[in-house]
Order: C-alpha cells, then structure tokens, then sequence
C-alpha cells in the first residue's frame, strides 16, 4: 500500500482544466510521485507516495497490486490527462550517439548489460537533444499494460536517466568545467558527470551501507582524475544535509550543493515533508521531448 508522505495541491488547480494539463508520474524504488503541470509550466500538484514493499517491476502481482491501491487512493491520477510521461527507476539502460543508433538494433544494445528476461519486455527509445544521442531501455510488457489500462492516450515512457541528463544538461548551460551530479534513491545512487554540455559518465549504483555511498562517489572522482578540493557536487534525490553520508561525504569533496528546480515551476506552496531537491528528477522529466 501506498502512504502519502508529501502533497501539494494548489487551489489553481481545477479538474474542468484537465485538457490543459500535463501529467509526469515517477516510478521510484521505495516510492512513487507524480506531478501535474498547467499551461505555463507551473506545478499545480505534487504527491509522493511511499511504497511499503519495494517497487518489483518484474512481480506483476506486487506492481499491480500496490498500483491499483494508489490509483484507487487518489482520483487525480484517474483524470484523463491529454499528455502523460511516465519514467522508472531501472538499472539496465545504454546510449548511443544519433549517428550510430540503427531502430532494429534496440534489443541488441541492451543484451551485454542483462540476462534474456524471463518475461516479456518491450523496448523503450527516448531522445537526448542536448548530447545528439538516444537512450535505449526496457520494461516488463506488464507494467506497460497496466499504464494502458489506466490511459488510453497521450503516454510516453521515459527511464529516469532520461530526466536526470536533460534537467541536468539544461543546468549546465550556465556551468562550465567538469561538474558532477547525484540523484539518490533508496539504497541506489546514480551519477552523472558533465563537462561543459558534453556527457562523460553516467551509471547507477546499488548500495547499502553509507561507505557504500562513498566508495562509489570517491570511485567517480578517481577514475576522472577529478579534483575534490575543486569539482563540484550537486545533489539530488533523497539525501540531507544532517545526514551521515553528507557529512562524511563532505569530508572528502568540498565543494557540494543541493540542486535546484527551475524557477519557472513557480513550486512556492511549502512541501509538507521534504525539501524541493527531492524531486529534480521527477520534474525533469519530459523535458526537451
């Protein structure tokens, strides 16, 4: 079962405007959030949902079940939404440059990175404008279904490195130099590494223990030849500054920020639990589609 932990829903909002709206869900790995969007981009509701039993998109019978709960919980998911983008927390991802990418290829991209799945899977191709390239993931054939189910027009799937590199590209407009990204989610981290608007490194970790956490952040920065006196951290995702890990990661890379929304989600209604960093990678999310 699905409880709320955040929710913002803006008086704005009105279900006679649902024609005018956008709807992003995030399917994490402890929870799953969702946000709707009016005409100017501004956030008109916010929700997350933490999931009491971790998020197994393979278990048909756990996804379906916490779901349908959820969407049973709260209406607005139900509305009939003219745009819907739908990104997930998945491990298994590639991309390849504009130039190289052949469309009957995209099974055969994934196959180093994963065994043959024991259940049916349809690929998925999302388009990265800003390094020229695709990225080229999958999802079990059910999941898909029970999305279909839900909305009969309008959805796009999206892995949530998607949303992390656009949102963070757009970032880096404004940023020169080499300048690295965490995103973090239940027991896993993903990290991103950009110079100037050239991508150099992204991949995502699973981790338990904090030294964990640190061990791959370090690894980054090792393999780079990264500076930590110099090379900024922005970060993202469920992390604080009176945590643990932030404290100990502050102890080896000085230079770290929590990442900000763009301005123009005007998001100014207080967020009842946490704070907006939380939920960069779900307002990424359809960005430069």
């Amino acid at each position: 079962m699905g409880k709320i932990s955040t929710s913002v829903v803006k008086t704005s909002f009105s279900k006679n405007n649902i024609n005018q709206y956008k709807l992003s869900i995030l399917c994490g790995v402890d929870s799953l959030s969702y946000c709707v969007y009016g005409q100017t981009g501004e956030v008109l509701v916010l929700k997350q949902f933490g999931l009491t039993t971790p998020l197994v998109l393979n278990n048909e019978a756990i996804f379906s079940t916490t779901f349908n709960e959820i969407w049973d919980k709260d209406p607005i998911l139900s509305y009939p939404f003219p745009v819907i983008h739908i990104a997930f927390v998945r491990p298994h991802y590639t991309i390849i440059p504009n130039k190289l990418y052949q469309s009957a290829n995209k099974a055969s991209y994934l196959t180093p990175l994963k065994a043959n799945a024991a259940i049916p899977e349809l690929y998925q191709v999302n388009n990265l404008p800003t390094i020229d390239a695709k990225l080229i993931f999958s999802l079990p054939q059910s999941a898909i279904e029970f999305f279909e189910s839900k909305y009969t027009t309008g959805t796009k799937y999206y892995n949530s490195f998607t949303s992390l590199i656009n949102g963070i590209a757009k970032k880096m407009r404004t940023l020169s130099d080499k300048q690295a990204w965490l995103n973090v989610h239940l027991n896993v981290l993903q990290i991103i590494l950009f110079d100037g608007q050239t991508l150099i490194f992204s991949n995502q970790f699973p981790f338990e223990t904090e030294k964990d956490f640190i061990y791959y952040t370090l690894l980054v920065y090792s393999q780079f030849k990264l500076n930590p006196e110099v090379t900024p951290l922005h970060i993202s995702g469920q992390l604080v500054k009176e945590s643990a890990i932030y404290n100990n990661l502050y102890r080896y890379i000085r230079n770290i920020s929590f990442t900000k929304i763009n301005n123009s989600y005007q998001l100014n209604t207080p967020l009842t639990s946490h704070p907006n960093h939380f939920f960069f990678d779900l307002l990424s999310i359809g960005q430069s589609q």
